[in-house]
């Protein structure tokens, strides 16, 4: 069994105002499909992660990464990150 990582809680950096948020998950899961409502809105992730608890979704952690560097979203700037994991066989 490996583990495969989905998803990050990050804190982060508001580039406009400088607060500093503690902790937001952020999905691994873009591109993937997700769990949708009758609307179409998005409910889970593709790892079944409930909308509400997820900030933002990206590609992977490269993605997450590269939000560390100040401009690079233009919204705010990750400070550091904890993956989280499932396990897959």
């Amino acid at each position: 069994m490996t583990k495969k990582a989905i998803g990050a809680w990050a804190s982060f950096q508001w580039d406009d105002t400088k607060e500093i948020m503690d902790t937001a998950y952020f999905s691994f899961g873009e591109g993937l499909e997700d769990t949708l409502d009758d609307n179409g809105d998005i409910i889970a992730d593709h790892w079944g992660i409930s909308d509400e608890y997820i900030f933002y979704f990206t590609t992977g952690e490269d993605e997450l990464k590269s939000f560390m560097s100040q401009g690079v979203n233009g919204e705010f700037t990750v400070i550091d990150y904890k993956l989280s994991y499932i396990d897959e066989e």
